[in-house]
């Protein structure tokens, strides 16, 4: 299965991480291993995925938006600053 490697950027707090996932999820997917790997644990509803200077639909897959098997940098943006800071809710 072919995975895709991302530096995922928070701007808004000077800090960055990677992360690996499948080629084949949905961005969607894509925010919950955010939510799930990044301190603060930043809920996927208040996370926006920037590449190339636009937002990324929740419903496209990393595959055919990132084509090329090399690290690629996204930009993660929160709708809400104190999103990182808020407790979780579990549903």
């Amino acid at each position: 299965m072919a995975s895709t490697r991302f530096n995922v950027q928070l701007s808004t707090h000077a800090y960055s991480f990677q992360i690996t996932v499948p080629s084949s999820v949905t961005v969607l997917e894509l925010k919950n291993r955010i939510a799930e790997t990044c301190p603060g644990r930043p809920d996927r509803t208040g996370q926006r995925i920037i590449w190339q200077g636009r937002v990324i639909d929740d419903t496209s897959v990393v595959a055919d938006v990132w084509t090329v098997s090399i690290l690629s940098t996204v930009s993660n943006e929160l709708r809400d600053a104190d999103e990182w800071t808020r407790a979780r809710t579990s549903t």
